[in-house]
């Protein structure tokens, strides 16, 4: 009853947070609008998760260019309920809320009861998942409930639904075959601390063919993904690629990074050294809410290797903040190395230790709570940090209202042009653009996106100079002011909405 409350609870709250985010213009189109458009477009169209977003990185407009997420079609059913990003937010809530069940399952069966589920409260306070869950809506959402199940078939040596949700984790998104291929690393040290006879005859059945299993999986669906994305996006810009997010490393795409880091060492220590205190910050706030304890089985941590990897040697912010998605990739594996580091923890108590095992759950609730409080999206004293959008606070003011009255003027079946943050409110129709932010390394890229802003024809702009959080309206003021095709309809300080002087009457 106590973790059924707790979810509630935690769903209840993070879908008010998120909502109320949305309905103050706090939600963008990377990537709450990009997942509503594309759900709408699936749902009404019957296209593949086409969007208009990144057109200019994906002809075909499918979300499957950019990444190969299968697992969003098990989302469809409810999007079609309801179609509007509130869903896709409530939805995002409720699943990483009741990603703590399994959590308090594997406690269960290595704590007392009412230990295993003070833990699962515990974790729903983890201001990392916070940051998942308040920043638009993500795919890798999905990951800690996934992983965290994954984990509970793995401990119980489930092989069966342990490959099952191996190929559930895989389909959440192309990348996650990095961390699976370490996990298979895992399962071979985990079974052999366990006692496996590698030798034996029954070993066979037993240990190799469940972890072969799972190795054959990760690969094919490497290969299956690579092919998907193909045929979405033959033709990968170089922005896609990613490079600029390591460009320390002067490398083209993530895939060139382990062989420049073994080739040059300089060039590696300079990646690392960038940004290094927000990097240790960043660990820090991961392992801090478990007091290190999941050290003491650091078997369970080697899935995050790779993730940790990346945010070391990257210079994007994103990949080494809270308040992004990432975290996801990595809080599950953390919390129950924390679990069995307190098994571990209680076995030595229970051999005469004088440490108790209630007062480290004490420590435990208070550093949660402190770290809550601390950097939650949710906490007022986090008001103000620029770690993420998902720190900027829900404010429903007299011009968000007024906003929302003028996003009401749009006809549903009109075409509109619009910015990031309004993106979102529009989205649920196939000619809903946004303006692309500046692409500074990659002028070819950039050229794309002026091409696709200066053909559009849009029926509607609607921009608001103060909102904008990239400045791109300057750019749609270009596009009234030298086409001369546009009327204002409606207006509200910086808010300013246009009508194509032909589509008056319509």
């Amino acid at each position: 009853m106590t973790v059924a409350s707790a979810i509630l609870v935690y769903t209840a709250a993070m879908s008010w947070y998120t909502v109320s985010k949305h309905s103050s213009f706090t939600t963008y189109a990377w990537d709450l609008g990009i997942f509503d458009q594309s759900f709408w477009t699936t749902v009404n169209l019957g296209m593949v998760f086409v969007n208009t977003c990144e057109q200019h990185l994906v002809e075909s407009g499918s979300f499957f260019g950019v990444h190969f997420s299968p697992i969003l079609f098990l989302l469809v059913p409810f999007y079609y309920l309801h179609q509007s990003p509130v869903t896709l937010l409530v939805l995002q809530s409720l699943i990483i809320g009741l990603s703590a069940y399994p959590i308090f399952l594997i406690a269960r069966e290595r704590l007392r009861e009412d230990t295993a589920a003070t833990l699962a409260v515990i974790y729903l306070l983890n201001p990392a998942i916070h940051g998942v869950n308040s920043y638009d809506f993500h795919v890798q959402s999905m990951l800690p409930l996934i992983f965290n199940y994954l984990l509970l078939y793995t401990l119980r040596w489930d092989t069966k639904r342990m490959v099952g949700a191996s190929i559930l984790a895989l389909s959440v998104q192309e990348q996650v075959v990095v961390v699976m291929l370490s996990y298979v690393v895992f399962l071979v040290v985990h079974r052999t601390l366990k006692g496996a006879r590698w030798r034996e005859p029954g070993a066979i059945r037993g240990e190799i063919i469940p972890i072969l299993a799972v190795l054959a999986v990760t690969v094919l669906w490497w290969a299956l993904s690579a092919s998907v994305l193909h045929h979405f996006n033959p033709d990968v810009p170089k922005h896609l690629m990613a490079g600029q997010n390591f460009a320390l490393l002067e490398v083209d795409s993530p895939a060139e990074v382990p062989l420049r880091v073994l080739t040059d060492p300089a060039k590696a220590f300079r990646a690392v050294s960038y940004d290094w205190f927000d990097k240790n910050v960043y660990a820090l706030s991961l392992f801090t809410p478990s007091l290190f304890l999941g050290f003491l089985s650091p078997a369970t941590l080697i899935p995050t290797l790779p993730w940790f990897a990346v945010s070391i040697l990257s210079n994007y912010p994103p990949y080494y903040r809270l308040g992004f998605q990432y975290p996801a990739l990595v809080v599950p594996f953390i919390y129950v190395s924390l679990i069995r580091g307190m098994e571990r923890l209680n076995t030595s108590l229970k051999e005469g230790n004088s440490v108790s095992l209630k007062a480290i759950l004490t420590g435990l609730i208070v550093i949660n709570v402190a770290s809550s409080v601390a950097l939650s999206p949710l906490s007022p004293f986090t008001d103000g940090f620029n770690l993420s959008p998902a720190y900027i606070k829900p404010c429903m003011s007299q011009r968000s209202r007024r906003l929302a009255e003028i996003v009401a003027l749009i006809p549903p079946q009109a075409s509109v042009l619009t910015q990031d943050n309004i993106f979102p409110h529009v989205s649920n129709r196939l000619d809903a653009y946004v303006i692309v932010p500046d692409i500074h390394d990659d002028p070819e890229t950039r050229s794309r996106s002026d091409k696709i802003l200066w053909t559009l024809d849009a029926d509607y702009i609607l921009i608001d100079e103060r909102t904008d959080p990239h400045g791109t309206y300057r750019h749609a003021i270009s596009l009234v002011e030298e086409t001369g095709a546009y009327t204002l309809e409606a207006s509200y300080d910086t808010i300013q909405l246009y009508v194509r002087k032909t589509h008056l009457g319509n």
